[in-house]
């Protein structure tokens, strides 16, 4: 609040003269850490938006005796603050908590009785108190916060009971965007099961079986086109047709799923049928520098390419250009882990080159828009062949090329494939308006937090009552109570501590 006007009858603090003790843990704990015992309190126990606890994650110690287990020991109402790390986290101790202490990431905050710690610790989370903190202004590499700078930050002091009211209201109106907030967050799984709904629909006929009843004598790609659209793509990549080949697979009707009818005029059909080239990628070490980019397992995101991390090989490098992409290309995931394993998606061409890395594999489609073919192995019923198709190696999952081209896929005629495609493109549409309204909205929850908290210490929050007593009276009696009570004892190790005394 430098250079503001306070509003009536607040006053201008600072951390020593409302903080009876500040201290940090200690380091060299690790050899009292155990199964059970008092809880040992650390940075991802401490609130970022809320000044409470979060013990989702536990590490317990035994602590030892003397002076450094109670100088580092916490009691109900103390702050918490973390000063190195992820800078500037706060909570206050709850009642009633069992005993624990803090690690040498946290400092630990003991405010007078005549001041609210959760008063003080929603103006830490605040902006105004985040800035004064200095956590702004300081680099991850940097050693973290001293306690010098919790004793000196600014504090605009309210009346105490303008201090209660300010925390009900915050504590109202947060809950309320939490409550927002966990139903958004709900949303990216809702979406994700319609999208699932919809592929399978799209590959059960469902999304075009008021098409297809318009149509006359639609008939089922044969053997012969497909043949044919396979040839013409194996002479589009390499120069002599492989006219000899044979598959070594059985046939799609006999690995269809037992009892998936078809819709008329589909046709179930092997990848191996139409796929004339499927081709492991690169192995090669790649880099950060400029060259031919390598598409990896984690570019490969909810059915669609994205570039972000992305690491590259040298342009002379000896596999290209046979490892080259072209648009059209579907990129199949091989190995990951088995929730991930099988992701696909079709590549669309990008600024530069691009290739693939050896966790993918590239197909060729012929007689199936590559992009059906990836939405199919995308969708319920590829998740459920990917399940029974996995192999585990150390951990992760894998698929290799002959199961790929084992897997039997439905081909729709291809005129009907073009609606296919049109009914999804608009369903991916609408979810992708879906999604950006929910990245909006989460946006929106996240600053409407902070600007409740900057309302809140501004005096903007509620109204102020002139019948309290103003704050300059109340750190005055402060400082005559302290003051008679003569310097505070410092505890333990004196660096590490700074008494507000």
């Amino acid at each position: 609040m430098s250079g503001r006007e306070l509003p009536a009858g607040w006053s201008q603090a600072i951390g020593s003269d409302v903080f009876e003790y500040i201290t940090s843990g200690s380091r060299g704990w690790a050899k009292y850490y155990s199964e059970d015992g008092a809880l040992f309190v650390r940075v991802a126990n401490l609130g970022r938006e809320r000044p409470e606890m979060d013990l989702s994650e536990r590490q317990y110690v035994q602590p030892p005796g003397g002076t450094e287990g109670v100088r580092t020991k916490i009691r109900p109402d103390d702050i918490l603050i973390t000063i190195t790390a992820d800078l500037g986290r706060v909570a206050v101790v709850p009642h009633k908590f069992a005993d624990a202490y803090v690690n040498q990431h946290v400092a630990l905050v003991r405010s007078c009785k005549a001041v609210r710690s959760d008063y003080i610790a929603w103006y830490l989370l605040s902006p105004d108190g985040q800035r004064n903190l200095g956590t702004y202004n300081r680099g991850v590499t940097r050693a973290g916060l001293g306690l010098n700078d919790i004793a000196s930050v600014d504090i605009p002091f309210a009346p105490f009971p303008e201090q209660r009211r300010i925390v009900e209201k915050i504590e109202a109106l947060t809950t309320h965007t939490r409550r927002a907030r966990e139903a958004l967050d709900t949303l990216p799984a809702l979406i994700d099961r319609y999208r699932q709904s919809i592929l399978a629909a799209a590959f059960r006929g469902d999304l075009t079986a008021e098409w297809r009843e318009k149509q006359n004598d639609l008939q089922p790609i044969s053997d012969a086109e497909l043949s044919g659209l396979r040839r013409q793509l194996w002479d589009a990549v390499q120069e002599e047709v492989n006219a000899g080949r044979k598959s070594r697979y059985q046939s799609a009707e006999d690995i269809a799923q037992e009892g998936a009818e078809l819709p008329e005029g589909w046709r179930w059909v092997t990848v191996d049928e139409l796929c004339p080239i499927v081709q492991y990628g690169t192995s090669a070490k790649t880099t950060e520098q400029d060259g031919v980019v390598v598409l990896r397992m984690g570019n490969i995101q909810s059915g669609t390419i994205v570039f972000d991390s992305i690491k590259s090989l040298p342009e002379e490098h000896g596999e290209f250009p046979s490892l080259l992409l072209d648009r059209g290309d579907l990129l199949f995931n091989r190995t990951n882990s088995p929730e991930l394993v099988g992701k696909s998606a079709v590549f669309d061409g990008y600024s530069t080159p691009c290739s693939f890395a050896s966790y993918l594999i590239r197909l060729k489609v012929a007689g199936l828009n590559p992009r059906l073919l990836a939405a199919y192995i995308n969708s319920p019923f590829g998740r459920v062949w990917a399940r029974g198709a996995v192999s585990q190696q150390v951990g992760q999952a894998n698929i290799n090329g002959s199961k790929l081209k084992a897997l039997a896929v439905p081909l729709p005629p291809a005129e009907e494939q073009e609606q296919i495609l049109r009914k999804l493109e608009a369903h991916d549409e609408m979810i992708a308006r879906v999604i950006d309204q929910h990245r909006f909205s989460a946006a929106r929850l996240a600053t409407l937090d902070q600007s409740i908290l900057a309302k809140a210490f501004r005096g903007e929050l509620v109204p102020q009552d002139p019948n309290d007593e103003p704050a300059s009276v109340l750190l005055e009696r402060i400082r005559a109570e302290r003051a008679a009570a003569g310097p505070v004892p410092r505890r333990g190790r004196r660096p590490k501590a700074v008494d507000a005394g």
